[in-house]
């Protein structure tokens, strides 16, 4: 039989993404002292001083002149700022609780290893469907991020071959009058190019380390819940005694405690997040979507924009997706409750009753992971692109 046991290991399969966490350090077994100190401030220092560029170019100049596709462009750069900072903070706030996720999961991947074949299997595809989330915002941060230098690189040599060369900016924007009147001087230019292209970095970073934690979690809860509800179809089909049928109830018991304790932690952490997320997309897609349209109407292909569409229905639709499969898991094991075969053990063993019953109880309480003010599910990211549909329907109407 395939030994698969030393697969099964969370640093290995999440290699990456805890590399990303490492990188720009937000990783939670970082200790936060002055060396911590010094390199967050300069790296998000000067995130923070792009951030200002692009309100200065938006509020200075775009509006007045009343050049409302630039004032989108600029908006959607600055929302992703908003983003990836209020991510740094919940890897800030909730650090502990982080911490004690990912160490629970490393001694859940160890337990596993003394299971069956068959449920390490489980646990490893559930683990591998995890690093597949992670993929998808590798490809989708490094699309949506590499399209900006790319379009300028291919501008640049487009131009040259013509014989007509000109330096392209990664982002072009209205700077201060002594940086506008210098912006396409060789030195000038690197400098700005450089500060974009650390902006840029800095963000695929931040999407690669963060935006796959949330379902790697409900995709982890899943897995335990489908490992309990297969004991409890099988806590009455073997001939064993009340007393080892209501041992391994015990034991079942024991373990959705735990499972629903780190499904709450997993709530807290991210309920703020996710609501902001949902909110965010609700703007942000129809603003992209209007950006992508004027830009056709001018002859342009905007595919920078394009790509931060994708990436706006993936932050919202993948968390949305695994809740709700993580709902779906709570009902299939209270169904597992009931049918388990339970009938025949109940009139003898009031204990047995009461066990059960009680675990009927909890079950009857669906699972999922929740925002402020609704379940995370796919009914929830309905709602956002209904929203996002009628804002850009307003949008339209009143800018053309």
């Amino acid at each position: 039989m395939e030994d698969i046991s030393m697969d099964i290991n969370f640093d290995k399969i999440f290699k990456i993404m805890i590399f990303g966490m490492r990188l720009n350090r937000s990783h939670p077994d970082i200790p936060r002292d002055r060396k911590w100190l010094f390199q967050f401030m300069w790296m998000h220092g000067i995130f923070f001083f792009v951030f200002c560029l692009l309100m200065y170019s938006t509020f200075a100049h775009d509006l007045k002149k009343n050049d409302f596709s630039q004032a989108c462009s600029n908006g959607i750069l600055s929302v992703i700022f908003s983003v990836v900072t209020y991510k740094y903070g919940v890897m800030l706030k909730y650090q502990n609780q982080l911490k004690g996720l990912m160490d629970e999961m490393r001694v859940d991947y160890e337990r596993a290893k003394t299971l069956s074949i068959e449920e390490q299997h489980l646990v490893l595809n559930y683990g591998k469907r995890g690093k597949k989330v992670v993929v998808i915002w590798i490809l989708i941060a490094s699309i949506t991020g590499g399209l900006f230098p790319v379009k300028a690189f291919i501008l640049m040599a487009y131009y040259a071959i013509k014989g007509e060369f000109k330096l392209f900016h990664l982002y072009d924007l209205t700077y201060p009058s002594p940086v506008e009147e210098r912006k396409n001087e060789p030195g000038v230019y690197l400098v700005l190019f450089t500060l974009f292209s650390f902006y840029d970095c800095y963000a695929i970073v931040m999407y690669i380390a963060m935006a796959a934690l949330g379902p790697i979690f409900m995709l982890h809860g899943c897995a335990q819940l489908e490992l309990v509800r297969r004991r409890i179809m099988n806590a009455f089909t073997k001939n064993d005694s009340e007393k080892s049928t209501l041992k391994s109830l015990n034991e079942i018991v024991q373990q959705l405690q735990k499972i629903y304790r780190f499904l709450e932690r997993v709530q807290e952490s991210f309920k703020i997040l996710y609501e902001l997320t949902l909110k965010a997309t609700t703007v942000i897609l129809p603003i992209c979507f209007y950006q992508v349209i004027e830009s056709f109407n001018k002859g342009e292909i905007k595919l920078e924009f394009i790509s931060v569409i994708i990436g706006g229905i993936a932050l919202s639709s993948i968390p949305c997706y695994y809740s709700d499969e993580l709902m779906d898991m709570g009902e299939n094991l209270r169904l597992a409750i009931y049918f388990c075969g339970w009938e025949g053990y109940l009139e003898r063993h009031k204990t047995l009753r009461n066990t059960l019953l009680l675990l009927q109880s909890r079950a009857a309480r669906p699972i999922a992971v929740r925002t402020m003010f609704r379940a995370v599910s796919l009914d929830a990211l309905t709602d956002v692109y209904h929203q996002s549909y009628a804002i850009f329907n307003v949008l339209n109407a009143a800018w053309n």
